[in-house]
């Protein structure tokens, strides 16, 4: 099959070309660069999420949306 093609449904054979998107990464970065542009104007950013911990020995973890 060529590059750059889709579905073919030929007889007895079926073959799909395609790519993967990790959509929660996608609307994640997007989500990210929306609330940035938003909170710019006070002073305010958002940044990719990150790990935290509520105790000293690092056990609990916690993973906010927005910091």
């Amino acid at each position: 099959m060529r590059r750059g093609t889709s579905v073919e449904h030929l007889p007895d054979v079926v073959a799909i070309n395609g790519f993967l998107l990790d959509m929660w990464k996608l609307f994640e970065d997007f989500v990210k660069v929306a609330l940035s542009e938003e909170l710019h104007g006070y002073g305010g950013r958002a940044c990719r999420q990150s790990t935290l911990h509520l105790d000293e020995e690092e056990r609990v973890r916690f993973r906010p949306d927005v910091m």
